[in-house]
């Protein structure tokens, strides 16, 4: 069999093609296999895998579940063989998600852990869906974290959890495995989980944790007072009705020296904020590198706390975010001070609806490095000249300042210029101002 000419062997290949159209998940097993035989084989299967298969299914491993129990693990098989054979599929692997809802047998558990475990060099990324759980599916989750301590995979840098896994009587074993990825973990999310002692004496080991995001966990309040991450440079909370982490919030600038993006987002302007104003301001007056807020849908950002706070406090800030904080009507400038923020490069106003034209323009005026404004809905037919933006170019909300290069230019060009562009005609502008744009 292995002495068949490439012809004859391509003849029969033909018989382990798909009917086309070709679903976007399919793998056609048996070619695949066929394809890992040997080089000779390799050489004739790879151009009709290549017709067939989208090889950026295997970069998301397991995205949205398009296989069943017995395809993962012939996935699994295929990956080992391909890895023995010295060939690449293995390598195309960047994340895997793993979810309860198909959790279902122990070849599935065996056929995961068989693919973490052969350390394709590109899989940094472990996410799991943990939202739909049972006594049986939890038993076959804690196996399957078992198994994926031992050994470790070193390059295994992100980890998400979306999902209380039925609560925190199920956490150590998750627990475990945060601290035994603690020596290489770059980022964590938690989304809907409930922080306990596990959890938080886990998270207390990565101390090479570069990024924190808490969407909607509970018990948020017992993290280290003292957070224990040099090394943190992203940190994001969306709360829920529970107490938020105020006295982490008011260390992140003493104890995060490196942090340069922090957010907080609420469900609604009616919410009380987790995080309250005064933790905010030690923040910023703490964190030194901070480049980047978000402060989304906050109750108390208004005209006072951009006055006595974010102005003030926040003179470093290069990218600013406050996405429906109906409460701002107006800005103004700290006492002797022409400029609100003087290094400020985007500002984006999305929601706030009482925001108006003079308030645009004044912001224009007194940040003359911003290159990105997005306004709210009901300034988007507003006469730009109103609003003082002659030198933006407009794409739905978003308004993009044209021509600069890092100096306050001006995008009226000089007349010489400008009488060439029109003997070039309408076509010639248009075409530079996209070119701009790109």
């Amino acid at each position: 069999m292995l002495n068949l000419d490439p012809n004859t062997l391509r003849k029969i290949f033909l018989y382990l093609i798909p009917t086309k159209p070709y679903p976007t998940n399919e793998v056609p097993f048996d070619l695949f296999a066929c394809a890992l035989v040997c080089s000779s084989w390799h050489r004739v299967a790879y151009p009709l895998l290549d017709d067939i298969i989208e090889y950026e299914n295997f970069r998301e491993l397991f995205y949205n579940n398009p296989y069943g129990s017995e395809e993962r693990a012939r996935l699994a098989e295929i990956f080992a063989e391909s890895r023995r054979s010295g060939l690449y599929y293995h390598r195309v692997i960047e994340r895997v998600f793993i979810s309860t809802n198909y959790l279902g047998d122990r070849r599935t558990v065996r056929a995961l852990a068989a693919i973490v475990k052969l350390i394709p060099p590109n899989l940094s990324r472990l996410s799991f869906d943990l939202q739909l759980t049972t006594p049986a599916t939890t038993a076959l989750l804690n196996t399957l974290l078992i198994s994926l301590t031992q050994p470790i995979n070193q390059n295994l840098t992100h980890l998400h959890f979306d999902g209380d896994a039925g609560g925190p009587k199920n956490h150590r074993h998750l627990a475990q495995l945060i601290s035994a990825l603690s020596p290489y973990l770059h980022s964590i999310k938690l989304s809907n989980y409930t922080i306990e002692l596990a959890t938080i004496n886990a998270l207390s080991s990565c101390l090479h944790l570069r990024e924190l995001d808490l969407d909607h966990v509970e018990d948020a309040h017992q993290l280290p007072h003292t957070p224990p991450w040099p090394e943190l440079r992203i940190f994001r909370y969306a709360q829920t009705q529970r107490a938020g982490p105020n006295r982490t919030v008011v260390s992140l600038g003493s104890s995060c020296p490196q942090l340069e993006s922090f957010t907080f987002e609420a469900d609604s302007t009616t919410i009380l904020p987790a995080i309250n104003d005064v933790s905010l301001a030690a923040l910023l007056a703490g964190a030194l590198r901070l480049k980047r807020v978000r402060l989304a849908r906050v109750g108390y950002v208004d005209y006072n706390f951009l006055a006595d706070i974010l102005i003030p406090k926040g003179s470093q800030l290069e990218h600013i975010d406050l996405e429906g904080c109906i409460g701002i009507d107006s800005f103004v400038t700290p006492c002797g001070e022409q400029r609100l923020w003087p290094t400020l490069r985007s500002l984006s106003l999305d929601g706030c609806r009482r925001v108006g034209p003079g308030c645009v323009r004044k912001i224009v005026a007194a940040c003359p490095g911003i290159e990105l404004l997005t306004l709210p809905e009901h300034l988007v037919d507003v006469d730009q000249r109103e609003m003082g933006m002659c030198e933006f170019l407009k794409l739905n909300k978003v308004w993009r300042r044209v021509g600069r290069t890092g100096a306050v230019q001006s995008e009226v060009e000089p007349p010489q210029q400008m009488a060439g562009e029109q003997r070039r005609g309408v076509k010639g502008v248009w075409a530079k101002v996209k070119r701009m744009l790109n």
